[in-house]
């Protein structure tokens, strides 16, 4: 389990018999009450890994699971028209043990990095020789396996090296904070390869904070870094700009599907643009990336089927 699943629980083993808490109050307790939504999978792989208590979180509206009114009548807990009675509902304030705001902590981290984040060409993006794509891929039924691939790939197009690396998240999926899931994994690949730039699967410049898991990666790699993702996260859309607040932070690319491109660090907003074209060979996203995804998927499958195997053997 992460850092999140341990507090999580043991939120929830210090509430009273016959209290319940719900997912809003979970989040607030840990420091951004928007994450709600995404600790329903954080207390779904709770009940996985054998919580008996992971019943006691009820949805915003009280409304409760299926399978979670048995446990909460024989708690004696009030259960109307699929809701639990409010009379047994405890606020984040009468929590009785401290509990330690991680995602309050997460944000202030990328406000006091970003600080250390420049916008500034490093190198000619015209002058480019290598570029590096890095890609995170989970193994299906082992969330705890996170599999990271790193390619490099030169201006003519040719493969010049994959390392790939296999470990462990140490931080749930919660969207804003996914470089704090994918850091770890990500930087003990990338420290293995040879590279001028580095694309990011995920934003940069295009994020709430402003600081996106590009900006985050190259910021602690002290590494020139771009960000190419599938959706975009925050402003909208007008002709080719991603415009967040009136401020431009991005690029549309559209090559057959579109791409959302921000400068990472040590780039510039325009550079970022003509180094992700300039990668671009075969599909809608510079190649390095689609090499890292492949390679991290082949990898992650490989594994989920080494433990198929030992399963069946045992």
């Amino acid at each position: 389990m992460n850092r999140v699943d341990i507090l999580i629980a043991q939120v929830i083993d210090s509430l009273p018999k016959g209290k319940v808490i719900t997912y809003g109050s979970l989040a607030e307790l840990l420091g951004w009450r928007r994450a709600a939504r995404y600790l329903a999978g954080c207390v779904r792989k709770l009940r996985l890994c054998g919580f008996e208590k992971w019943y006691k979180v009820v949805r915003e509206d009280l409304s409760i699971q299926r399978e979670a009114k048995l446990p909460l009548l024989m708690e004696g807990v009030e259960i109307r028209g699929g809701r639990v009675s409010e009379d047994h509902l405890v606020k984040p304030d009468e929590i009785g043990i401290r509990i330690v705001p991680v995602l309050k902590r997460a944000r202030n981290s990328q406000r006091v990095l970003r600080s250390f984040m420049s916008l500034e060409d490093s190198l000619d993006p015209d002058q480019i020789e290598l570029a590096a794509g890095v890609d995170v891929s989970y193994v299906d039924g082992c969330p705890e396996i996170a599999v990271a691939s790193c390619a490099v790939m030169n201006r003519s197009g040719e493969v010049v090296e994959v390392k790939t690396v296999r470990t462990e998240p140490v931080f749930p999926y919660i969207p804003t904070f996914l470089a704090f899931r994918e850091l770890r994994p990500c930087v003990m690949v990338v420290k293995r390869c040879s590279f001028d730039v580095l694309f990011v699967d995920g934003h940069g410049l295009a994020h709430p904070e402003r600081f996106g898991d590009a900006c985050h990666l190259g910021v602690v790699l002290d590494v020139p870094s771009v960000g190419v993702a599938k959706s975009l996260l925050v402003g909208r859309v007008i002709d080719d700009r991603i415009l967040v607040d009136g401020d431009h932070v991005g690029w549309v690319l559209r090559r057959g599907r579109k791409i959302f491109v921000s400068p990472g660090n040590r780039v510039s907003l325009e550079s970022s643009r003509r180094i992700a074209e300039n990668f671009i060979f075969r599909g809608p996203q510079p190649d390095p990336l689609v090499i890292a995804h492949r390679e991290s998927r082949r990898e992650a499958a490989r594994i989920r089927a080494e433990i198929r195997s030992r399963r069946r053997k045992t």
